[in-house]
């Protein structure tokens, strides 16, 4: 024998006991948009970074696989979300969904439009990971695994719960148009979900609603809009981004709310570039006014990030965003939620996939195997929502037997004595949605 052919040999051999056992994967990701936070740029660039290192990681799960990136530079969350529905039949007709194999989903489209992934996907039986703004919780998306830290209808549905335990009945609701803003779709997000969880909540909240624009309205526009608004609910929320919510709030105090009657709730989902959590002070003429106000603000938002954490594989992240983009390198885009969920998406999928080839769905014959011949989506869900998901940058657990992340939903308020925001309360959902209880537990105190 010669040899040559001896190492052709012990070649064959190990890809028949090892790797040739593995699969055919696909990966394809969605992306949309120019935004900052959730965008093509910052989202194709995580999706990259995650699978640089999970071809590492999993190298047998990932020796025979494609990987196509589908991305919208439009806003479809904001103006062209008519234009989503023929984007994915195009996909569609073009193959990208139904090669040989198993083909998985990543995406980080926005809930506004989530609904086209989610239904497509459940149709077609492809295994989702959704990440960025969340997916609608409801049970019809029956194909997707959601790291979104908490949808937007969770944060209304605190508020709610909020409501009810307090027995306050009225609340107005400001929304900013942010004329030109690229950032302006996340405003649209929050106003149209808690519309929605208000409409479904009637017995409980009496909610009106107002619109102003900080960009290219006065500063009399915006007391009267306040105005307008205190004279239906002394429970205000505005809808806006954290910078220009220092206007209205400078506008609250020129009208003397600031002595405890009201309250302004600031809807804080994610911090992504450009939107930083609400501070009082960035050293202009609203400074004095806005901590006046501050005392009056309650917080809606998720559990701190730990950043130092995820500091090193946020910088390469940046540094491909800069080479593929051609963009300048701002330390400010390391500071991305959607970035984290987006990396633990395709993390969490590589880790359940390399769980199940290394146990007994390796076929005996040493082919590949095929998506419909081994598992469904489902089976996936049931593998990872029963259990503590333990990923590189945070713990992730899933609403037994579906697969929709367990939200957690800090209120944080404002502590005179530091002029900085406290945790008051601590609001862990079980789950809510139409179809599940939501738990409220309050009592918790913490400094952050």
């Amino acid at each position: 024998m010669g040899k040559p052919y001896f190492i052709r040999l012990l070649f064959a051999l190990a890809c028949l006991t090892y790797f040739c056992s593995g699969i055919q994967l696909n990966i394809v990701t969605i992306s949309a948009s120019s935004n900052a936070g959730s965008g093509v740029e910052p989202m194709q660039s995580a999706f990259a970074v995650a699978m640089e290192d999970m071809i590492i990681k999993y190298p047998r799960l990932y020796q025979n696989h494609t990987r196509t990136n589908l991305t919208l530079k439009e806003n479809v969350c904001k103006d062209y979300e008519w234009t989503f529905p023929s984007n994915v039949s195009s996909w569609y007709g073009k193959g990208y969904f139904d090669r040989p194999g198993l083909t998985i989903i990543l995406t980080s489209i926005c809930n506004l439009v989530a609904s086209y992934i989610g239904d497509f996907a459940r149709e077609m039986a492809i295994p989702t990971m959704a990440c960025a703004t969340g997916f609608p919780d409801n049970p019809r998306y029956s194909t997707v695994i959601s790291l979104s830290p908490g949808s937007i209808q969770n944060y209304a549905q605190a508020l709610v719960t909020l409501m009810k335990m307090n027995n306050w009945t009225y609340i107005s609701l400001i929304h900013d148009n942010l004329t030109g803003v690229v950032e302006a779709g996340r405003p649209v997000a929050i106003t149209t979900m808690f519309r929605q969880v208000f409409n479904a909540n009637l017995k409980i909240v009496n909610c009106k609603y107002f619109t102003t624009d900080s960009v290219t309205s006065s500063v009399d526009d915006l007391r009267y809009v306040m105005t307008q608004a205190s004279q239906h609910s002394r429970l205000i929320i505005i809808s806006t981004l954290t910078i220009p919510m220092r206007k209205l709030l400078a506008a609250a105090y020129d009208l003397n709310m600031t002595n405890g009657d009201y309250v302004f709730f600031c809807i804080y989902t994610w911090q992504v570039p450009g939107e930083a959590p609400l501070t009082w002070n960035k050293n202009d003429s609203l400074d004095a006014k806005v901590l006046a106000v501050m005392k009056s603000v309650i917080i809606l938002t998720s559990p701190l990030t730990n950043w130092p954490r995820w500091n090193e594989t946020g910088v390469r992240v940046n540094r491909f965003r800069e080479r593929t983009f051609n963009t300048s390198y701002d330390e400010e885009k390391i500071y991305n939620d959607f970035a984290i969920t987006c990396y633990g998406a395709a993390e969490l999928i590589s880790q359940v996939l390399d769980e199940i080839l290394t146990e007994d769905h390796i076929p005996e014959d040493g082919k590949a195997f095929t998506y419909d011949a081994n598992f469904s989506p489902q089976q996936l869900i049931q593998r990872v929502s029963h259990r503590t998901n333990q990923l590189t940058f945070e713990n992730i657990t899933f609403v037994p037997g579906s697969g929709w992340r367990v939200p957690d939903i800090i209120l944080q308020q404002f502590n005179t004595t530091t002029n900085s925001f406290d945790v008051r309360y601590f609001s862990h959902f079980k789950y809510y949605s139409q179809y599940y209880t939501v738990a409220f537990l309050t009592g918790y105190y913490y400094s952050v």
